[in-house]
Formats: structure tokens, C-alpha cells, sequence
């Protein structure tokens, strides 16, 4: 996806020291949630539990937020309340019922439902310092920043939270999760399992297992938890989606378009769905399918018109259809929505050169030589920060091959979190200064 996504801009930082000073964030205001975009290679990941419905994230993972022992919350005037809105109705009843940690998570979520997540942050942190350390303020932090994108900050929180609840099986659901946004699979298996063995009877923790287990070496094990998920859940749309895509990955095509189909049914909304399901259709070695993996790329792309692997995988199809002016035109569009994909010019320019566009062929090749090494290092060193999150060394790289391939947002995020980790990084405050100003400035 692209844009944020579990998986395409992975910043795997060190979690802060679990203790009684956390650290603020400064979470920015925003006019709405960030939507996900969808992954190419892989399904999203289980989403947080959260995230169903507006203000969903307050919900107490114990079953139990602190009892609401707020008597203004049946007195009152109604009009004024009206008049005031949510946030602003919340805002006075704190005032006057600083203790009550169920009005503050409340007018959390209703800040961060109005945009304002900075706010929300700092009405549930001034809790912490009344000394208000309770499990359902830091589930509450916790999932604000998981639904803002600041993984690390989630899993600080969820961290804290299994600490002070270490039988939930929500929070170590939540941790884990939180540790697969940012790609530490090791740490995040730790508390899938952990949270199977509180309660096995939940889905959700299966679906991660088989997440995390989506190797080459342990497709076997993916399978498996994914049919132990199917058969507890009464959605198991998401479990269909992943086990096509494992499928796939182990190459049993037949199989995957069998899991694909179910997934689409489940899910007709879903773009990932379609997505993986053209690919079922499209890598059979039998060429029946062609038509089929057309149709279904086409309504990915309807549903997500702007995903750039979504038309190349289409161009792909036509290419073979011998359609070849049609692939072109997708590969185009697969260029102009992802213009730091060297893979995606590479095709184009061959194909340009195919038909006899010899010069816009040779140019489009010559620039993606520089995109494709680029687009190497940064599966390196996605996989180095990984396996060695403290390194800082691999995140200023990272946050370098991101400028060069003037992917401006993610280097700048990149360079953001490295000043966290290491704040006299050399070099790290001029990149991000420097970073900064590419972005504002008029393209």
C-alpha cells in the first residue's frame, strides 16, 4: 500500500523502557483517520481490534473500563451538552470529575474522532500524571496511537498495559500486532502465543500466527493456524484472503484460487481480495484463466484505482493476451502512481521498445536501472532493521535510499524516528531539515 501499511513504510524502532515517564509522542492533527492502502505482496495484517466503528478503540480489553461513577453524567442540562458538542460537553465534565477514567477516555476518543489526536494524547497522559497507572489508560493511549500510525509509541503502551494486566489476552493480542506494524515477527509470535494460550478459543491470535509464519519454511504452519481461524471466527474473510495468498506462495495455484474465491465472497469490498485472487488466476501455468485474472484485477482497480501494482499486474496479463497496447497503457499508469518503482519502468520500457517507441523505451530503461539497485537496498535494509532494531546506522540508510528515491514522506518519517532513537545522530537533524524542505516545496 503505497502509503502507510502494515509493510510498505517499515520503521522498526527501539521501544522505550517501560516506566512510570513515558514519552509524549506529539501526535499531529489531522482532518480524518488515515485509510490504509492496500498491500500488494501481502494481505494486511489483522487489523486493530478497534478500528470496527468511530470510537471503538475506548473498549476496555479486560471487559471492564473503570466504573463510571461521574453523577454529572445523569444531571445536567441536556440543551447546553447539545450546544457544547461532544468534545466540548467531555472536556467540562473532566473538569469537574478529574478522577473519572471513563470520561477521560471518552473525550479522548471523541477528540481524536474530531481530528485532534495531539489533544487526545495529552487528555489521557495527564491521567499517568495524576497517577492514574491503570491498564485502561494505557490500552486507551495505546490504541490512539495505533489508529495514528505510531507503532512504536502502540507498542510502549500495550507493552505497559500486559505488565499491569499480564492475564489479558486483548492486550497481548494489541502488542502483538503493534510489533508486526513495525516488522519485529520474533517479538509479535511471543504474544500471539501468548494470548492463544490465555484464551484459544478467539480467533484473532490464529490469524496472526499464520501472518507471522507466511516463509518459506513454514507455509505448512500458516496453513494450519488459518484453518484453525476459519473454523472459530464467523468472518473468516480475512482467513481466506491469507491463505490464498499462502497458497500462492507455495505455488499450489488451484488452491489459492479456491481460497480467493471464498475471500471475495466474504469480502466483495475488499481490493487486497480481488487483487490476490488475479494473481491466482493469472500465475496457473494453465493459460484458461487469463480472462478471469483480468476481470478481477479490473475490479481491483476499481475499487483502487491509484494501485500502481495492481495495474502492472493487469499489464502483465495483457502483455500475455498479446494485447500489448492495453499493457501499455497499464504500465504507464502502474509508473505514474509508483514512480520509484524501478521494476515497473523496467517493463514499461521494454515493452515501448517491443512496439518500436525505441526512444521513450531506452529512456524509460536507462531510469530504472538507478530505481531498481535502490529499491534492492531498501529490501536490505528493511530486512537488517528487522533482525536489529537498535542499529542506527540502518534507519539513517534507510531514511537516505528513501530521499533518493524521492519518497520525501517516508524518508522524512524515516529521519523523524531516527532523531528519537539516536538525537545526536550525525547528519540525521541536517537530512531531516533538509527532507522537510522537499517536501513543502512545489514539485
Amino acid at each position: 500500500m503505497s502509503s502507510r501499511s502494515p509493510f510498505r513504510l517499515i520503521l522498526v524502532l527501539v521501544i522505550v523502557a517501560a516506566g512510570s515517564a513515558a514519552l509524549y509522542y506529539g501526535l499531529k492533527s489531522r482532518q480524518k483517520p488515515p485509510a490504509p492502502a492496500p498491500v500488494a505482496s501481502t494481505p494486511a495484517p489483522p487489523p486493530a481490534s478497534s478500528s470496527a466503528s468511530p470510537g471503538a478503540w475506548l473498549e476496555d480489553p479486560m471487559g471492564a473500563l473503570a466504573p463510571n461513577a461521574n453523577p454529572f453524567a445523569n444531571s445536567g442540562s441536556p440543551e447546553l451538552l447539545r450546544q457544547l458538542g461532544p468534545s466540548s460537553a467531555l472536556r467540562y465534565q473532566v473538569r469537574q470529575f478529574p478522577n473519572d477514567v471513563n470520561l477521560r477516555i471518552q473525550l479522548a476518543v471523541a477528540l481524536d474522532n474530531e481530528g485532534q489526536p495531539g489533544e487526545a494524547e495529552d487528555v489521557l497522559r495527564e491521567a499517568l500524571q495524576r497517577g492514574q497507572k491503570r491498564p485502561e489508560i494505557y490500552h486507551a493511549l495505546g490504541m490512539l496511537y495505533m489508529r495514528n500510525g505510531v507503532y512504536y509509541g502502540a507498542v510502549e503502551m500495550f507493552a505497559l498495559e500486559t505488565k499491569l494486566a499480564p492475564k489479558s489476552y486483548q492486550a497481548h493480542l494489541n502488542l502483538a500486532q503493534a510489533y508486526v506494524y513495525m516488522n519485529q515477527n520474533e517479538a509479535a509470535a511471543r504474544h500471539f502465543e501468548r494470548a492463544n494460550q490465555l484464551d484459544p478459543s478467539q480467533p484473532d491470535a490464529y490469524l496472526g500466527l499464520a501472518l507471522i509464519n507466511n516463509t518459506s519454511e513454514r507455509y505448512q504452519y500458516a496453513v494450519k493456524y488459518l484453518l484453525e481461524f476459519i473454523q472459530r471466527t464467523p468472518s473468516p474473510g480475512q482467513g481466506y484472503a491469507l491463505l490464498s495468498r499462502v497458497y500462492l506462495n507455495m505455488r499450489e495455484y488451484d488452491k489459492a484460487i479456491d481460497a480467493g474465491l471464498k475471500a471475495t465472497q466474504a469480502l466483495p469490498n475488499d481490493p487486497a481480495c480481488w487483487y490476490n485472487l488475479g494473481q491466482a488466476y493469472a500465475y496457473n501455468p494453465s493459460e484458461k484463466h487469463f480472462q478471469e485474472a483480468v476481470q478481477a484485477y479490473e475490479r481491483t482497480l476499481q475499487m483502487s484505482p491509484q494501485w500502481g501494482g495492481a495495474h502492472f499486474e493487469l499489464g502483465r496479463v495483457y502483455e500475455r493476451l498479446n494485447r500489448k497496447e492495453e499493457a501499455v497503457a497499464r504500465y504507464r499508469d502502474a509508473v505514474r502512481y509508483q514512480p520509484s518503482n524501478g521494476r515497473f519502468r523496467y517493463q514499461l520500457g521494454r515493452l515501448l521498445m517491443q512496439i518500436g517507441q525505441m526512444e521513450e523505451g531506452q529512456r524509460e530503461t536507462q531510469l530504472a536501472q538507478p530505481l531498481i539497485r535502490l529499491n534492492q537496498r531498501e529490501t536490505q535494509l528493511t530486512a537488517k532493521i528487522a533482525s536489529n532494531p537498535k542499529e542506527p546506522s540502518y534507519v539513517y540508510e534507510l531514511g537516505v535510499v528513501y530521499k533518493e528515491l524521492k519518497e520525501y514522506k517516508k524518508a522524512l518519517d524515516t529521519f523523524e524516528f531516527l532523531l528519537k532513537m539516536a538525537p545526536n545522530y550525525p547528519k540525521a537533524r541536517q537530512q531531516w531539515e533538509e527532507t522537510r524542505r522537499l517536501l513543502s516545496s512545489p514539485r
